[in-house]
């Protein structure tokens, strides 16, 4: 059924005929469908009064807008985002004793930043691999040892970290066995032994400490060749 539009221009000679009397009977016909509607929606939907003068309840509420003077029996402060609300706890076991705001300084035993808890210490210039911190000491726990041998006339690239060795050796006239480093654009002797008398050396030891980045320090030896060998500590 819906609404028919009624005749609103009578006059003192116009007749009611029973097509008038129908439209009437049943726009009150339709009236009543939506008012008994509207009635049904109240039953079903609301179970509380509505008034300004009423104090309603609701299971969840979802508020959009500042709501500036709205009132709830269990908010006892300001939460918009620009609010800074205090809470007795976050969660069942998790206690808030702190300011944890990001202009506060807050103080935990550990943090995890996904990769398990960690203790963080103070820093004061960057650690990244492109950086070129200063420490005041290092102290070195993992360290190797064992013995190279040049036997053959050639070079020996030495891997990154910190190298202690003595050489022990056998030259003749001519022979050198020489621990250079890369400066620059040219390698550069940091130690050497040759022998230039013509004489064959006597076994004896001499020995040093370099620090290598895995490129930039090498040994090498030329002449008969020579019969030398590196007996090496590294960290």
């Amino acid at each position: 059924m819906a609404w028919t539009t009624p005749k609103t221009n009578w006059s003192n000679t116009d007749a009611l005929d029973n097509t008038d009397v129908n439209k009437r009977e049943s726009n009150l016909e339709y009236l009543k469908t939506q008012v008994d509607g509207v009635k049904q929606d109240w039953e079903d939907n609301i179970d509380q009064g509505l008034k300004t003068t009423d104090t309603v309840i609701f299971a969840e509420a979802t508020i959009s807008g500042d709501n500036v003077g709205t009132k709830f029996d269990y908010l006892n402060q300001d939460v918009k985002s620009t609010a800074f609300p205090v809470f007795g706890n976050f969660a069942a076991g998790s206690y808030n004793d702190q300011d944890v705001r990001v202009n506060a300084a807050p103080t935990f035993l550990s943090v995890n930043t996904g990769q398990g808890d960690h203790e963080l210490y103070d820093m004061d210039q960057d650690v990244k691999t492109t950086d070129k911190p200063t420490f005041a000491g290092v102290i070195l726990n993992e360290t190797s040892t064992g013995i190279i041998d040049l036997l053959t006339t050639g070079t020996y690239t030495f891997a990154a970290g910190f190298w202690q060795f003595t050489f022990s050796y056998s030259l003749e006239s001519g022979d050198e066995i020489a621990i250079q480093i890369w400066v620059t654009d040219a390698w550069e002797t940091l130690f050497y032994i040759r022998n230039v008398g013509g004489s064959i050396a006597t076994l004896s030891s001499r020995g040093g400490s370099f620090f290598s980045t895995g490129t930039n320090v090498r040994a090498t030896a030329s002449g008969t060749p020579p019969r030398a060998s590196l007996k090496y500590q590294k960290y």
